[in-house]
């Protein structure tokens, strides 16, 4: 048991970063953890020029890390006015966080570019038609609410859930000019008015003219609750064990391996949002012709990054693509939500090898009867490699990975409560609730839509072992060979 309130969160906060002073906690809720360790604070602080949700896991009466959340940064996810100030915030059983606003902002007068809205958000346009040009009216209607917005504790975006309470609403409207072979190309993609648009580049590129357009106030409605009424947020806050996510529809991890990347160290996860940011395209060559004077990394696709648990099917809403298959290759990659931390905090066990098949005089690798093999050159076993060749030649690179998880799905669930952590763990044995198993080689998937929702459902790209499967790809690459 511990107690709350301004100094002592303070304190906490002072002991764990002391760069971080003179706070203003305006609400402070806990969030009942179900591993019985203490649960997961948030307080969050509205001083001036911090605006910060604070996030604390702790362990037993006092906490053992710490995460600043910048709401500013949030707000942006949700095109909410960077300056917005919060209402409330709350959690619940699963760590998740919640917070009550205006939205997207206390001033019914914002214009759509303080709020950084673009073609996608319109919600329809009407056109005049000339000889050689189109006059086209893009039209945004903004509706202002009190909204429960939604951090998932493992990954993703702020989304807004549930129902809202509207407070007013307010149109605004702008102009460009398009020619008219390019308008008639855009009127065909959005037929029948069908909204989002295909893509805010095309239309700026069928525009006559580059931005920004100025939007007009067109003038709206309002409630007699004003837009500066705060509000207050209640959640059912029940211990409750993580769930089980996993990419497709079976609990396995699948492995795919992206690069390589070219920076002099591999891109760095982001913890606060829990990606590997291994979308940066400006960082990797995708190309199989690499420099002889070029180091490269290659890494395991969406990772599981240590001590923070993800759902490998989140989406982020500024990357393309969307989901975890970060390369593009349809062949997406992502672990188990629930893996084990092992002793030594290796969750994961990773094993890289490169070998080569062929030298710089291009002649394969051979056996004793001169067929060609796999040379074994260097290996490693953490989430990345590194791969430097000053010499030119083939290689190929091999990656497998194994995770032990467990599966809490099967928790018991009796007379409306679960069984602890403590009795769970107690009996959770190898095949009985805790697994250990190789992740699959991801193969090309398919996109499901569900519940509204896309995710990626992955296949196993063979079932061979890792032997036959090297064998099989310098048989391809070799299918002509003739020793000697």
């Amino acid at each position: 048991m511990y107690l709350l309130g301004q100094t002592q969160i303070e304190k906490w906060v002072k002991d764990l970063d002391g760069s971080l002073s003179g706070t203003k906690i305006e609400a402070a809720r806990v969030s009942n953890q179900w591993n019985e360790k203490g649960g997961v604070l948030f307080a969050f602080d509205g001083a001036s020029g911090h605006n910060y949700v604070i996030k604390m896991d702790f362990n037993g009466t006092s906490p053992e890390k710490m995460r600043l959340i910048k709401v500013e940064e949030l707000l942006k996810q949700i095109k909410a006015k960077e300056d917005s100030k919060i209402d409330d915030i709350a959690t619940d059983g699963f760590g998740n966080l919640y917070i009550s606003m205006t939205y997207p902002s206390t001033d019914p007068k914002t214009s759509p570019a303080t709020l950084k809205y673009n073609f996608n958000d319109a919600t329809d346009y009407s056109y005049t038609e000339g000889e050689s040009n189109c006059n086209v009216v893009f039209k945004y209607e903004i509706k202002y609410t009190k909204s429960i917005f939604k951090l998932n504790s493992e990954g993703g975006d702020l989304k807004k859930i549930g129902g809202d309470v509207e407070l007013g609403k307010r149109t605004w409207t702008n102009q460009v000019d398009m020619t008219k072979a390019k308008f008639d190309v855009f009127k065909s993609e959005v037929s029948s008015k069908k909204l989002p648009w295909y893509g805010t580049n095309t239309l700026v590129n069928a525009c006559k003219s580059a931005g920004p357009w100025g939007y007009t106030d067109a003038g709206g409605t309002s409630s007699n609750i004003p837009a500066t009424a705060l509000s207050k947020l209640s959640v059912i806050n029940v211990p409750t064990p993580p769930s089980v996510y996993y990419l497709g529809n079976e609990k396995r991890s699948y492995l795919d391996i992206i690069g390589g990347f070219h920076e002099a160290i591999p891109p760095m996860p982001d913890t606060d949002r829990n990606i590997t940011n291994q979308h940066i395209t400006s960082q990797r060559s995708n190309s199989l012709a690499l420099n002889t004077n070029q180091l490269y990394y290659y890494m395991v696709e969406n990772y599981p990054i240590p001590g923070n648990p993800q759902n490998p099917n989140v989406e982020f809403s500024d990357i393309t693509p969307h989901g975890p298959d970060y390369d593009d290759d349809e062949q997406p990659g992502g672990f188990i939500s629930t893996i084990k931390d092992g002793a030594k905090g290796d969750a994961v066990k990773y094993y890289w090898q490169l070998w080569a098949i062929q030298d710089y005089n291009k002649k394969p690798y051979v056996d004793s009867n001169g067929n060609p093999i796999a040379n074994k050159m260097g290996a490693s076993n953490t989430n990345y490699t590194t791969l430097y060749a000053p010499l030119r030649g083939k290689f190929i690179l091999t990656c497998s990975a194994k995770c032990s998880w467990y599966d809490y799905d099967k928790v018991n669930f009796t007379s409306g409560n679960y069984e602890t952590h403590n009795d769970f763990m107690a009996r959770a044995k190898e095949g009985a609730g805790l697994y250990t198993k190789w992740a699959l080689a991801s193969g090309k998937g398919t996109i499901e839509i569900k519940d509204g929702k896309e995710r990626w459902i992955p296949t196993v790209k063979n079932a061979k072992t890792h032997s036959e499967g090297l064998a099989a790809a310098i048989r391809s690459l070799y299918s002509d060979y003739t020793p000697g």
